[in-house]
């Protein structure tokens, strides 16, 4: 059997990767260098400057309001000061001091974002016993449980009410389609958050001195792709010896962005161009990338290992490739890494390859994968709405807060902030470019410009806090905003018949998929896996999804 990594794409749960990113425990996550919230320094709002009213956003209560929640803590950290405890530190203490909400533990367990944590057992026992905090984050699969089971509070009225201008202005940012996946029959049933846009752009980083070594253009389409990394792998710019450069590799789901150069998107549930909802991985669009792939592979354009190395990414610290297909982060990974080990490697990220028509595509992450909910009875729906709007103003209160301190210690934390990537290389670059004076930065985007002044002064000297940040937001960040076509999952819980079936259908594509690239089966077997698929299940699930999205 290979040893392979199933992405958490397969199991339609979402990690940021890292990686990726804003949403859940990552390198970014608890480097001092990432805003807290968003990057923005536009549409600030603090508590004194909002207009009183009835219903103030920021209003504080007359009179202490409890407020008990389960809490997702950060794996592996230490980064809360001594004396500091999950209901009495920095951040419950602005919840207090602004609101007068005081925040109770209910329950407090690790959170990886992986099915089965410590976290998301102590939820589903919390659901199973009907014994709910006042306040929990949940997934979109247990947001449908607690909805069906009646046991969840509707927040449609409190959030009209309370929301605050800018969390508002984040909702409306993905044209209400966050709000829309916790809204049922009419009714807002959690506060969803919003998954950083970049998050899910899948883009190629390429060897830009190994391309200026050999006097090559960026590649555009996938044969100039595929001829880049032939050259690499024939001339051998990194000077690794003849037959040890490599080409492309990782595991199947770091090919998506070539998959997405034919309009094929495994892995996600997605409207087609009839309007039709489709798993992305049965589609005639997929069998035809599988055909390019496969003869990629024979060529040794990807990597003859593609899922049976231990650690995929071995090779790029390793400097054996010129070529790594991930995302806009990937220096805060193992780009770093490989820099580190070889300081005059310049990575580069580029949307390629193009389609035929010269336009880029990428699969998007689901824009909401976290739900903040409330119990069903109780009385201060007012109190969750204005913690809230306290976390969401939280970069613009920056000077406040320890930096270093991980933001996974604020209670009932849903990121939403979709476009901070964005922001903070438009802001940092209009600094650079003396459009603005860096100190009229927001504290987020003026902590990353002081970096990039360290890096640019300290050229030749790696020092990973400043260079992984900075590369991550000024090369990274800077494709973010380039035109592209992007596809949005339309579902990505489970459905009844997926709880028996999904893992064995999962596991057919995984081997399928495999075995064609490597050319262990024609490209002509993918016919069969898509009517074992439907057989197993697939028509009666996609009619589930159908019926779930309506």
């Amino acid at each position: 059997m290979f040893k392979r990594r199933r992405g958490m794409t397969f199991l339609l749960t979402m990690v940021i990767i890292l990686v990726t990113a804003c949403s859940n425990n990552n390198a970014k996550q608890t480097n001092s260098s990432a805003p807290l919230e968003s990057a923005s320094s536009s549409n600030k709002l603090s508590p004194s400057e909002t207009a009183q009213s009835d219903h103030d956003p920021f209003g504080k209560f007359p009179e202490p309001v409890i407020l008990s929640v389960g809490q997702g803590l950060p794996a592996n950290d230490n980064t809360l000061p001594e004396g500091d405890t999950l209901e009495n530190n920095q951040f419950t203490r602005r919840i207090k001091e602004v609101t007068n909400v005081e925040v109770k533990m209910a329950w407090s367990a690790v959170r990886t974002w992986v099915s089965g944590d410590a976290y998301d057992q102590k939820v589903k026992l919390a659901i199973s016993s009907n014994n709910l905090p006042d306040a929990m984050i949940v997934t979109r699969s247990d947001l449908e449980l607690l909805v069906k089971s009646d046991l969840i509070a509707d927040l449609s009225e409190i959030y009209d009410q309370y929301a605050s201008p800018m969390l508002k202005e984040y909702y409306d940012s993905v044209e209400g389609r966050a709000l829309r996946s916790a809204t049922f029959n009419g009714k807002l049933m959690a506060l969803p958050n919003v998954v950083p846009q970049a998050d899910g752009i899948n883009v190629v980083w390429i060897r830009k001195d190994w391309l200026n070594k050999l006097s090559l253009p960026e590649p555009k389409t996938m044969d100039e792709l595929e001829q880049t990394i032939q050259a690499f792998i024939d001339k051998d710019p990194g000077g690794n010896g003849k037959g040890k450069t490599l080409g492309i590799v990782g595991d199947r789901n770091s090919l998506d962005t070539l998959f997405s150069a034919y309009h094929a998107y495994p892995s996600i549930w997605y409207k087609n161009n009839e309007g039709k909802v489709v798993w992305g991985s049965t589609t005639p669009e997929t069998k035809q990338a599988l055909q390019k792939l496969q003869d990629m592979y024979k060529k040794g354009i990807i990597d003859k290992e593609i899922g049976l190395r231990k650690d995929p990414t071995e090779p790029v610290a390793a400097g054996l490739t010129g070529v790594f297909l991930n995302k806009w982060y990937s220096p805060w990974g193992v780009l770093g890494n490989a820099t580190v080990n070889n300081p005059t490697a310049e990575w580069i990220p580029l949307t390629i390859p193009v389609d035929s028509e010269g336009k880029f595509n990428t699969k998007m992450l689901p824009v909401s994968n976290d739900y903040l909910v409330v119990r069903k009875g109780y009385e201060h729906l007012d109190a969750v709405m204005k913690l809230t709007n306290v976390r969401t103003n939280a970069s613009n209160e920056a000077s406040l807060y320890d930096q270093s301190v991980s933001p996974g210690y604020w209670p009932l934390r849903v990121v939403t902030a979709p476009f901070g990537v964005e922001e903070m290389y438009q802001g940092v670059s209009k600094a650079l470019n003396g459009e603005i004076n860096p100190d009229d930065l927001a504290p987020a985007l003026k902590d990353t410009y002081d970096r990039y002044k360290r890096v640019e002064a300290n050229k030749g000297k790696i020092d990973l806090s400043d260079w992984a940040p900075v590369k991550s937001y000024m090369l990274g960040g800077s494709i973010t905003s380039l035109p592209m076509n992007k596809v949005f999952p339309v579902y990505s819980a489970e459905t009844k018949s997926m709880k028996l079936k999904w893992p064995a259908m999962l596991k057919l594509e995984e081997e399928t998929f495999y075995k064609i690239i490597m050319n262990e089966q024609p490209v002509d077997s993918f016919d069969k896996f898509v009517s074992s698929w439907n057989k197993m299940g697939g028509l009666e699930i996609t009619a589930e999804v159908e019926e779930a999205i309506k």
